[in-house]
């Protein structure tokens, strides 16, 4: 709490006449004739900004004396006897004292809400002077009888004390409605140097966040890079000293909506299981500079059948030379090959199968069974031909690359163990002509499924018996692993997405579950991904089109 007395000391200054009163203020004060009622701040941010992290520095901090063309309307008269001023606040407001430029104040009323107070005036006679104070009033509007009149130029220099601290403070953004306010009265921390978010320092500054103000402002994916500028006003219904500027760099991002051709979206048909790259062009960064991609966001559509294949790609032969498998197991009407099925994959009523083979010469037909193992303990081989085990023959033409080629059963059996050993064998038989099938190589972990899909040989009907030592040892030519997918149905309570999305690059993958509707999802990258070119890889485990609109990249540049 200061203790202020306040006087003349020389003509020049434009200060209160001391006239024995004791004013104690409770907030410091500031240069005299500071006091505004509003500051304006431009800010200014890329049209597709996505705002992380905005703040503004605010000070209201009380000054000694306010221009009265800031505050009120001012009406001058000349009555018989004098000259007064009418000073009207559209709203009550404290007052002790008036300062005039060229001439004196001889008495002051106060607004008693339908007519000034004429009984009890505050008159000063003798000690009449340019500037006088007096007894705090609380008034809509005050009556000041001055010495003379006043010119309009001469009314601009008219002053008013007003002791209340600042208060009735919002910011806005545009002329829009308020996006912070203070209605109560600044209070100064003294103890507090710096200014923070949780109150005023005593210079009367605070810290105020207006992040998610200019976020919903901005980060508009279709506006483009260039810049808008948004006009922030600090308001006070007490005029005050107003400050009012950005605390540190705005953090932000940009998001950019893809473009595919002309258009905003774009179909993707997937005639079976597999994956599609798809290019997101953006415009290029800054000469010199990398884009760092942070997150995707789209909205797919589709209308899929529940049927999953997996693995939707894989497993590959081990390479060999001219473009062929290293290894390839040729299956005749007389040699077949018996894989058994990898457990643990997500799909649980098999439906079909699907292998990749090559047809020689004339074509080939073929045809796959399923047989039952034996029990664990006793290696789980494959004992016997299942009951509707069969698939329906297919016709092969002859071709000089392999093709995956699809099985179905009548009656689709139900896998209902995880465990490896107990899971069923395929047989794959050649009923005309000859087949290549391209063998694999176990990776080393046991669990994946191209370790589990064991080989063996034999006739159509077994018994089964192992392959060469040479396919059986990752030191001499491989260690043989069969390839196929199986493609059916997930259980209910372990639904299997029908497709995959990832960044290349990134080690994030979502899984998509679109329907037809449309539905909004996002794939967040982390710390991010260097790429000025991305690539979207969309791995499908369905039949199905797949369309793709409101691609945004979100990106640092």
């Amino acid at each position: 709490m200061v203790a202020m007395r306040i006087g003349v000391e020389k003509p020049a200054l434009r200060a209160f006449e001391d006239i024995s009163l004791e004013v104690t203020y409770y907030f410091p004060t500031a240069a005299l004739f500071a006091g505004v009622t509003s500051a304006v701040l431009d800010v200014v941010l890329p049209r597709n900004a996505l705002v992380d992290q905005l703040q503004v520095r605010v000070q209201a901090r009380r000054v000694d004396s306010v221009q009265v063309q800031q505050v009120a309307q001012v009406r001058s008269y000349v009555q018989s006897g004098g000259h007064e001023l009418v000073i009207d606040f559209g709203t009550p407001r404290t007052v002790s004292g008036v300062s005039l430029p060229a001439a004196q104040v001889t008495a002051v009323h106060a607004w008693l809400g339908s007519q000034f107070n004429i009984q009890s005036a505050l008159a000063f006679g003798a000690t009449a002077s340019s500037s006088v104070s007096f007894p705090e009033l609380r008034t809509e509007r005050l009556r000041v009888r001055t010495s003379a009149a006043l010119s309009d130029a001469q009314l601009a220099e008219v002053f008013l004390h007003l002791p209340e601290p600042p208060s009735g403070l919002a910011l806005s953004i545009d002329g829009a409605a308020p996006v912070w306010t203070h209605p109560e009265p600044v209070q100064p921390r003294a103890g507090v140097a710096a200014p923070d978010a949780a109150g005023w320092d005593k210079e009367s500054r605070r810290i105020v966040d207006l992040t998610a103000a200019f976020a919903a402002l901005a980060g508009d994916p279709l506006a483009g890079d260039g810049p808008v500028t948004f006009k922030l006003v600090l308001s006070t219904a007490v005029p005050c000293l107003l400050n009012l500027a950005l605390s540190g760099t705005p953090a932000m991002r940009r998001i950019r909506r893809v473009r595919f051709g002309s258009e905003t979206r774009t179909a993707l048909d997937f005639a079976s299981e597999g994956l599609v790259d798809l290019p997101l062009a953006l415009p290029a960064p800054p000469t010199g500079a990398t884009r760092l991609i942070q997150e995707l966001r789209w909205t797919a559509e589709a209308d899929l059948p529940p049927a999953r294949t997996v693995p939707p790609t894989g497993p590959d032969a081990v390479p060999g030379e001219d473009g062929l498998p290293l290894a390839q197991a040729v299956l005749t009407p007389e040699i077949a090959a018996c894989v058994r099925l990898p457990a643990g994959t997500g799909v649980q009523t098999l439906q079909g199968v699907r292998l990749p083979l090559l047809a020689e010469g004339d074509g080939a037909e073929v045809r796959v069974v399923l047989w039952q193992p034996t029990e664990p303990a006793a290696g789980g081989l494959p004992l016997q031909p299942l009951p509707q085990g069969t698939s329906d023959p297919v016709t092969l033409a002859g071709a000089a690359a392999e093709s995956w080629v699809g099985f179905t059963f009548s009656k689709p059996p139900v896998l209902e163990t995880a465990l490896a050993a107990a899971m069923p064998w395929l047989a794959v038989v050649v009923t005309r002509g000859s087949v290549g099938w391209g063998l694999a190589t176990a990776s080393g972990d046991a669990t994946a499924a191209v370790d589990q899909m064991l080989l063996r040989r034999g006739p159509p009907n077994g018994p089964w018996k192992s392959l060469p030592a040479p396919l059986q040892s990752s030191t001499a030519v491989l260690n043989a692993r069969g390839r196929l997918r199986l493609t059916g149905l997930a259980p209910k309570d372990a639904a299997l997405a029908p497709l995959t999305v990832q960044l290349l690059g990134a080690a994030a993958v979502r899984d998509l579950n679109p329907v037809p509707k449309g539905e909004a999802a996002t794939l967040v990258l982390g710390a991010g991904i260097s790429a000025n070119a991305p690539t979207l890889r969309l791995i499908s485990r369905a039949v199905g089109r797949l369309t793709l609109r409101d691609v945004d990249v979100v990106s640092d540049l």
